[in-house]
């Protein structure tokens, strides 16, 4: 068994001993400080992605609302820029949010389109046709009001700012649409 012999052991071989246990402690301290720093700059980078993200879907969220309650409103058709810009959302959507609200979004869009079909339709017609068109008018303008009211409910998971509530897009959790944890 080998023992030290304290007896022959110098200052010299005492002070390499010492300043390498406080080089390794050094190091230590400075790793975990880098550590925590990293872990800081993670976090600062997460929410600041959730905050652009979140700007993004909240301009598909404005756009849809507009384009809904401009047919709310009127009763008309949107047309031309406001039209495309809601098309335009559409497309986006298929990247920012879960399937089914770009899903939505098309659907209430060619019901949209459906609705200036009748009511030109509507305008040549007579009789009981006039009548049936008149009625699936007003039945698809419902739709549309109903639908201006559903935003919250379609857009709202995808829309929160809570860490644990809200859902970044699928390229950036890792899922095809699932949530972040």
């Amino acid at each position: 068994m080998c023992e030290v012999a304290w007896c022959n052991f110098s200052w010299e071989a005492f002070a390499t001993l010492v300043a390498g246990g406080l080089a390794v402690f050094g190091a230590t301290i400075v790793g975990l400080r880098q550590q925590k720093i990293l872990n800081h700059h993670s976090t600062i980078e997460r929410l600041k992605l959730r905050s652009d993200t979140f700007e993004q879907r909240w301009a598909i969220y404005k756009t849809t609302a507009d384009w809904l309650l401009h047919w709310w409103q009127s009763g008309e058709p949107a047309t031309g820029d406001k039209e495309s810009e809601y098309v335009w959302a559409i497309e986006r959507a298929k990247f920012l949010f879960r399937p089914e609200v770009s899903e939505q979004l098309d659907r209430w869009l060619k019901m949209g389109l459906q609705l200036r079909y009748a009511e030109r339709q509507a305008e040549r017609a007579t009789g009981e046709a006039a009548k049936e068109l008149e009625n699936k008018i007003v039945e698809t303008a419902n739709s549309l009001e109903k639908a201006f009211k559903q935003l919250p409910i379609l857009f709202g998971e995808d829309m929160r700012m809570n860490e644990s509530e809200g859902r970044l897009p699928p390229f950036v959790s890792g899922e095809r649409g699932g949530s972040e944890s």
